[in-house]
């Protein structure tokens, strides 16, 4: 399985600031094309923050919602910006 467990690395950054940046609602292209990451990054990316109850999403998968806060605490925890 290619499913994520982190918000570490270069994609998933760039999907991050790309969902902090814009505001829904979005599909995957869209995210990609304004991210610089790849269509199969994004959608994993997506998939793992749903799971983490940080986007919602619509029965066409596009993104809905953002939970911006938590969603920057999260990343930056898998960082550990704070070391």
């Amino acid at each position: 399985s290619r499913e994520l467990q982190s918000l570490k690395g270069r994609s998933a950054a760039r999907v991050i600031r790309a969902l902090c940046d814009l505001s829904p609602p979005f599909g995957v292209r869209e995210l990609a094309e304004q991210s610089g990451a790849a269509g199969g990054s994004v959608s994993r990316t997506l998939d793992f923050l749903e799971r983490e109850s940080l986007i919602e999403r619509d029965a066409k998968r596009r993104v809905t919602d953002v939970v911006v806060d938590s969603l920057i605490r999260r990343w930056s925890d898998d960082f550990r910006f704070a070391r």
